[in-house]
């Protein structure tokens, strides 16, 4: 509960209170508390409540983090005022959660901008191209003659049926989609139904500062392809020329909403295993939250780790893996303690259930990287 500094006259109007009695001023209604208090004490204040950092909490950290499913079954009991809420409890701990993943995404990005920089230091002709890559005259002679070459050693009995059509390919039957390479230099195909010659354009001219991404849009010859498709271009130029580092926060921001929409769905997933069981939806979701809760803490030190390794991959495989197993174990034990079935049952639901939302994950981050890359 939030804790009152309480006066013994109101601030706003001056009106004389008691200050044992009085929450709020009888006579213009303002709160009886006063806010001009120490930094120290606004950030002790911000903990107290986010954590509720009394008996409450005390009681509910050990079973967390020692005893999966207990604190569900107290909920369930409707024992609720003894132990922390499960959704502060969730929103804390998902708040920690999201910004090492920030961090370790932003990390991830400069690592791989550092790299490319260095490549492209060290291979000055090296182009990191969006989109079809097209060959045309000597060029496209060159590639084909090699790969004739190549495939001329091979042992026909030993070829599948793939390798088969690429030989047909170069040899005379050009029926390979979505790009033609013409030996004469011309080129056809497609990307996202925008011509193969505009993705040539946009390589080429990406890089150039000087032009702006509406001016870059302008250049593309895009009559004839529709309004979607316009705006597919408009989207790839913002973001393939956009800072990386923005873009991981665009996609990052999104998380928790995603996540926080996964949980019913989880605890519906729950219901459905367990619907013998006559257990409420409602308590379902207390489940989902505790679990979450506890993977998000054990990833996000496992995170911390794999960043603090700075390419160490035995101590970042180590800490990833740790942090699988703990989560599992704890997913595990926490089923059979709450649901109260054998090993065997337990197991076998428990596998269904990491695969059913395994798939509802994939194609929620699927989703909203595609919202994310419509709304950028």
């Amino acid at each position: 509960m939030r804790r009152r500094r309480k006066q013994n006259a109101c601030l706003n109007c001056g009106y004389p209170l008691n200050s044992e009695i009085y929450n709020y001023c009888p006579s213009c209604g303002q709160e009886n508390t006063n806010t001009n208090i120490s930094f120290g004490q606004l950030l002790y204040d911000f903990f107290n409540n986010a954590f509720s950092f009394d008996s409450r909490f005390t009681n509910s950290l050990i079973p967390f983090f020692f005893k999966p499913g207990w604190l569900t079954l107290r909920f369930n009991e409707g024992k609720r005022a003894s132990f922390a809420n499960p959704v502060r409890l969730y929103l804390v701990i998902s708040l920690f959660y999201f910004f090492v993943l920030n961090m370790v995404g932003k990390k991830i990005t400069r690592d791989i901008e550092t790299k490319m920089a260095q490549q492209e230091a060290a291979n000055p002709n090296l182009n990191f191209s969006f989109g079809p890559t097209l060959l045309t005259g000597t060029d496209s002679l060159h590639v084909m003659d090699s790969l004739k070459a190549e495939l001329a050693q091979l042992n026909e009995e030993e070829l599948d049926s793939n390798t088969r059509e690429a030989i047909k390919f170069l040899g005379t039957e050009k029926s390979f989609d979505p790009i033609k390479v013409d030996t004469d230099g011309e080129t056809e195909g497609s990307f996202f139904g925008i011509s193969a010659e505009n993705w040539n354009t946009y390589n080429r001219l990406k890089d150039d500062r000087k032009l702006t991404d509406e001016m870059l849009y302008d250049s593309l010859n895009l009559d004839g392809t529709t309004t979607t498709q316009q705006f597919i271009a408009r989207q790839v130029i913002r973001v393939n020329r956009a800072d990386k580092q923005t873009l991981v926060e665009l996609v990052t921001k999104n998380l928790p909403i995603l996540m926080f929409i996964m949980l019913p769905i989880f605890a519906l997933i729950l219901k459905l295993l367990y619907i013998r069981r006559n257990i409420l939806y409602v308590n379902h979701i207390m489940h989902a939250i505790h679990l979450h809760s506890f993977a998000y803490i054990v990833y996000g030190l496992s995170l911390i780790v794999i960043m603090l390794s700075d390419g160490e991959s035995s101590l970042g495989d180590w800490a990833g893996g740790l942090g699988f197993t703990l989560v599992t174990t704890y997913a595990y034990y926490s089923l059979k303690r709450v649901y109260g079935q054998g090993w065997f049952k337990t197991i076998t639901k428990f596998i269904l259930l990491g695969w059913i939302y395994s798939w509802f994950l994939f194609i929620g981050i699927m989703a909203e990287l595609v919202i994310s890359f419509l709304l950028f």
